[in-house]
C-alpha cells in the first residue's frame, strides 16, 4: 500500500510541472536503479490577447478588424501582460542501494534550454499598433509602461536526490544565448489632424547581445543557477496523506560579455506625413526587427559592455492531501522573479484509473493570463516506459476565439 501511495503521490506531483517547465523533482522514478527521461513545453499566456490573435500574429497570417476589436475590448487601464516559455531537456538518474553510506539517495544529470519572454502592453500602444494612428487624429495615444524581454540559454546540470525523491537540489552552469531588453518607462504619440505629422516623445533604454552571434553553439554569457525542492511530511506519515512542497526553480543569474549593447533614448521626435496603418508598420519602420536596427538609435545614447541578468526564478508552495487510495488534490501557488508574472494560483485534482493510467484535471489563475483549465495523462507502458502529455490551457484548443492561452507538453521516461 504504502508502494502504491509514494507512485501516485509523485506521479501527481509531476503533473504540475507544465507552468514551470520540467523540474528537478519531475527526473526521479520511483524503485528505479537508473532511469532516462527528455520532456518538451511550451506555454502562451496573456491578459488580453486572444489565442487566434497570438497565433495569426506569430504566423504573419491576416488579422480582420473584428478580431482586432474584440482583442482591444479586453484591455483595461493597466498594460496587458503577454509571456511565455520554450522548454527542452533530457535528463538520467542513478539510484544506486546506497550512495555516501546511505540509502534512499539518488544523483543526476541533465541538459535543458529554455527560452522565455514577457512584455507589458499598454491599450493605447496596442490601438496604434492593430488600427494605426487614424484613430488618434488631434489626440496624444499614451505608451508608457512598454516592456518587452526575450531570454534564452542551455543548462548542464548536476545534482542529488534523498530520501527516495522527497527532497532534491540542483546546480546548473549557464551558457547565455540571447537577451534583448526593452523599456519604455515614459512616451506618447500625437497624431495631428489628417495626419499631417506625428509627434513622439519617448524616454527608452534598451539592452541587446550580440546579434551577429545567435546560433546554437553561440556562446554569449555564462551563469549559474541552483534548484530545490523537498516534501514536509504532516499528518500520519506512513499514510503519506499529508504533504508540504516548497520549491525552487532557476535561481541564478547570467552575465553577458562585453558584444552586449546598452542604449538609452531620452528625446522628442516628428515624422512629418508618417501613417501606422498596420500591426507591422509601427515596428518595421521605426524600430526595426532589431533593437539595432531602430531608426529612433540616431539620438540614442550607446554603449558597448557586459551586463548581469537575474533569471525569471519561479518559486513554488502547494498542499498535497491523500483523500484515499486512488485520489489526491494539491494547490498551491506560484511566483516568478523579474518577469512582470502575477502570483499564480491553481487546484489540481489526480486520479489513478488502474496501475497503468492517471489522468490529472487543474483549474488556475494568475501568471501571465487569466482564468484557465488544464488536463494531463500519464501512461504506463510495459512496465518500463512513463509517458505524460497535456496542456495546462485546455481552453486554448477548444475555444482559440475567446481563450486566451495556449500550452501543450510531453515527457517520456524509461527505467533500465
Amino acid at each position: 500500500m504504502r508502494r502504491l501511495l509514494l507512485l501516485a503521490l509523485l506521479f501527481v506531483c509531476s503533473f504540475a510541472n507544465a507552468q514551470m517547465g520540467q523540474t528537478i523533482r519531475g527526473y526521479y522514478l520511483p524503485y528505479a536503479k537508473f532511469n532516462i527521461g527528455a520532456d518538451g513545453s511550451y506555454i502562451v499566456n496573456s491578459t488580453a490577447i486572444t489565442t487566434r490573435m497570438a497565433s495569426q500574429a506569430f504566423s504573419g497570417a491576416f488579422i480582420g478588424n473584428d478580431l482586432k476589436e474584440q482583442v482591444f475590448g479586453n484591455f483595461d487601464e493597466l498594460p496587458a501582460s503577454l509571456g511565455g516559455d520554450i522548454n527542452l531537456g533530457a535528463y538520467f538518474v542513478v539510484s544506486p542501494d546506497s550512495l555516501f553510506k546511505r540509502t534512499g539517495m539518488s544523483w543526476f544529470g541533465a541538459f535543458n534550454h529554455r527560452t522565455h519572454f514577457n512584455s507589458l502592453i499598454p491599450r493605447d500602444a496596442f490601438g496604434l499598433a492593430a488600427f494605426g494612428n487614424a484613430r488618434y487624429e488631434g489626440q496624444t495615444a499614451d505608451i508608457s509602461g512598454l516592456e518587452a524581454n526575450l531570454l534564452s540559454y542551455q543548462q548542464l546540470q548536476a545534482g542529488l536526490m534523498f530520501n527516495r525523491g522527497n527532497t532534491g537540489i540542483g546546480l546548473s552552469f549557464i551558457k547565455g544565448h540571447e537577451n534583448q531588453r526593452l523599456s519604455v518607462p515614459n512616451a506618447s504619440v500625437f497624431t495631428a489632424m489628417d495626419g499631417e505629422y506625428i509627434d513622439l516623445s519617448l524616454v527608452m533604454s534598451a539592452r541587446q547581445t550580440d546579434r551577429e552571434r545567435r546560433d546554437f553553439h553561440h556562446f554569449n554569457g555564462a551563469g549559474a543557477s541552483v534548484d530545490f525542492f523537498t516534501f514536509i511530511n504532516f499528518g500520519f506519515l506512513e499514510d503519506l496523506n499529508h504533504r508540504l512542497l516548497i520549491e525552487v526553480k532557476d535561481l541564478g543569474f547570467i552575465t553577458w560579455n562585453n558584444r552586449a549593447t546598452s542604449y538609452r533614448i531620452d528625446s522628442a521626435y516628428r515624422f512629418d506625413g508618417f501613417a501606422i496603418d498596420n500591426l507591422f508598420t509601427l515596428s518595421d519602420s521605426v524600430f526595426g526587427p532589431n533593437i539595432s536596427d531602430s531608426a529612433l538609435l540616431a539620438n540614442a545614447s550607446t554603449s558597448r559592455q557586459s551586463y548581469t541578468t537575474a533569471l525569471p526564478a519561479f518559486f513554488h508552495i502547494a498542499d498535497v492531501i491523500q483523500v484515499h487510495e486512488e485520489l489526491l488534490v494539491m494547490g498551491g501557488l506560484m511566483y516568478r522573479m523579474v518577469a512582470n508574472y502575477n502570483i499564480y494560483f491553481y487546484l489540481r485534482g489526480f486520479y489513478r484509473l488502474n496501475p497503468n493510467v492517471e489522468v490529472s484535471a487543474r483549474i488556475a489563475w494568475g501568471g501571465y493570463g487569466v482564468l484557465n483549465g488544464g488536463a494531463a495523462v500519464n501512461l504506463r507502458i510495459k512496465q518500463k516506459y512513463h509517458l505524460t502529455l497535456g496542456t495546462e490551457n485546455i481552453e486554448g484548443w477548444l475555444l482559440p476565439q475567446y481563450a486566451r492561452g495556449s500550452s501543450a507538453f510531453l515527457g517520456l521516461q524509461r527505467r533500465l
